[in-house]
Protein backbone atom coordinates (compact mmCIF):
# COMPACT_ATOMS: atom_id res chain seq x y z
CA UNK A 1 0.00 0.00 0.00
CA UNK A 2 3.03 2.46 0.77
CA UNK A 3 4.51 2.03 -2.63
CA UNK A 4 1.17 2.92 -4.25
CA UNK A 5 0.85 6.26 -2.16
CA UNK A 6 4.90 6.62 -2.89
CA UNK A 7 4.27 6.03 -6.64
CA UNK A 8 1.16 8.55 -6.92
CA UNK A 9 2.98 11.11 -5.02
CA UNK A 10 6.32 10.91 -6.94
CA UNK A 11 4.16 10.60 -10.53
CA UNK A 12 1.90 13.64 -9.51
CA UNK A 13 5.46 14.89 -8.80
CA UNK A 14 7.15 14.12 -12.16
CA UNK A 15 4.52 15.19 -13.64
CA UNK A 16 5.50 18.87 -12.80
CA UNK A 17 9.05 18.40 -11.95
CA UNK A 18 9.77 22.49 -11.16
CA UNK A 19 6.68 23.43 -9.84
CA UNK A 20 7.95 25.22 -6.83
CA UNK A 21 11.35 25.88 -8.10
CA UNK A 22 13.41 23.92 -4.49
CA UNK A 23 16.91 23.83 -4.77
CA UNK A 24 18.96 21.10 -4.10
CA UNK A 25 19.15 23.66 -0.71
CA UNK A 26 15.93 23.64 -0.01
CA UNK A 27 15.18 19.92 -0.16
CA UNK A 28 17.89 19.35 2.35
CA UNK A 29 16.05 21.89 4.75
CA UNK A 30 12.33 19.83 4.22
CA UNK A 31 14.78 16.69 4.87
CA UNK A 32 15.52 18.08 8.25
CA UNK A 33 12.33 19.55 9.14
CA UNK A 34 11.36 16.29 8.59
CA UNK A 35 14.11 13.90 9.66
CA UNK A 36 12.58 13.39 13.56
CA UNK A 37 9.22 11.91 12.42
CA UNK A 38 11.21 9.44 9.89
CA UNK A 39 14.22 8.36 12.18
CA UNK A 40 13.39 6.20 15.08
CA UNK A 41 15.28 8.10 17.96
CA UNK A 42 15.92 11.00 16.10
CA UNK A 43 16.64 14.27 18.11
CA UNK A 44 14.26 17.33 17.65
CA UNK A 45 10.45 17.85 16.92
CA UNK A 46 8.09 16.14 15.08
CA UNK A 47 4.91 17.48 13.11
CA UNK A 48 2.70 17.51 16.32
CA UNK A 49 4.95 20.12 18.28
CA UNK A 50 6.27 17.69 21.00
CA UNK A 51 9.98 16.23 21.09
CA UNK A 52 10.61 12.97 19.19
CA UNK A 53 8.67 12.06 16.85
CA UNK A 54 4.95 12.75 15.67
CA UNK A 55 2.20 10.51 17.28
CA UNK A 56 0.86 8.26 15.02
CA UNK A 57 -1.75 7.65 12.25
CA UNK A 58 -2.82 9.99 8.92
CA UNK A 59 -0.02 12.85 10.13
CA UNK A 60 2.71 10.26 9.94
CA UNK A 61 2.13 8.66 6.80
CA UNK A 62 1.71 12.30 5.15
CA UNK A 63 5.10 13.26 6.73
CA UNK A 64 6.71 9.95 5.79
CA UNK A 65 5.41 10.49 2.17
CA UNK A 66 6.33 13.93 2.33
CA UNK A 67 10.14 12.62 3.23
CA UNK A 68 10.33 10.23 1.13
CA UNK A 69 9.08 12.30 -2.12
CA UNK A 70 11.84 15.10 -1.10
CA UNK A 71 14.42 12.31 -0.83
CA UNK A 72 13.91 11.05 -4.05
CA UNK A 73 13.29 14.46 -5.55
CA UNK A 74 17.08 14.99 -3.81
CA UNK A 75 18.28 12.16 -5.57
CA UNK A 76 17.36 12.61 -8.35
CA UNK A 77 18.99 16.26 -8.95
CA UNK A 78 22.05 14.46 -8.19
CA UNK A 79 21.97 12.14 -11.03
CA UNK A 80 20.48 8.99 -8.52
CA UNK A 81 17.11 7.46 -10.17
CA UNK A 82 14.52 7.11 -7.26
CA UNK A 83 12.40 4.11 -7.79
CA UNK A 84 9.08 4.15 -5.33
CA UNK A 85 8.70 0.20 -5.98
CA UNK A 86 11.98 -0.21 -3.98
CA UNK A 87 9.95 1.40 -0.58
CA UNK A 88 8.04 -2.04 -0.06
CA UNK A 89 9.49 -1.94 3.65
CA UNK A 90 10.07 2.07 3.31
CA UNK A 91 12.67 1.78 6.46
CA UNK A 92 14.94 -0.17 3.94
CA UNK A 93 13.71 1.93 0.92
CA UNK A 94 14.78 4.89 2.92
CA UNK A 95 18.35 3.20 4.02
CA UNK A 96 18.64 2.71 0.70
CA UNK A 97 18.58 5.71 -0.93
CA UNK A 98 20.13 7.76 1.73
CA UNK A 99 23.30 5.68 1.34
CA UNK A 100 23.06 6.17 -2.28
CA UNK A 101 23.39 10.09 -1.58
CA UNK A 102 25.75 9.31 1.30
CA UNK A 103 27.81 7.78 -0.98
CA UNK A 104 27.17 10.62 -3.48
CA UNK A 105 29.05 12.86 -0.70
CA UNK A 106 25.25 13.68 0.88
CA UNK A 107 25.62 12.74 4.30
CA UNK A 108 22.07 13.16 5.69
CA UNK A 109 23.11 10.90 8.85
CA UNK A 110 25.38 14.17 9.66
CA UNK A 111 22.72 16.44 8.76
CA UNK A 112 20.07 14.66 11.23
CA UNK A 113 22.48 15.30 13.81
CA UNK A 114 21.36 19.25 13.66
CA UNK A 115 18.06 19.03 14.66
CA UNK A 116 15.19 20.32 12.34
CA UNK A 117 15.47 23.80 10.70
CA UNK A 118 13.30 26.25 9.19
CA UNK A 119 14.33 27.80 5.63
CA UNK A 120 14.65 31.77 7.15
CA UNK A 121 11.69 33.97 6.73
Amino acid sequence: MYTQLLGAAWEEFAGEPTDDGATPGDLLVRLLDLWPVVQPGAKGRGSDGVPGPSSKGVDTVANHLGYDVTLMRLAATIGIEPDPTGFIDPTAGRRRLESALGEAGIDLGMVGDLGPRSAPS
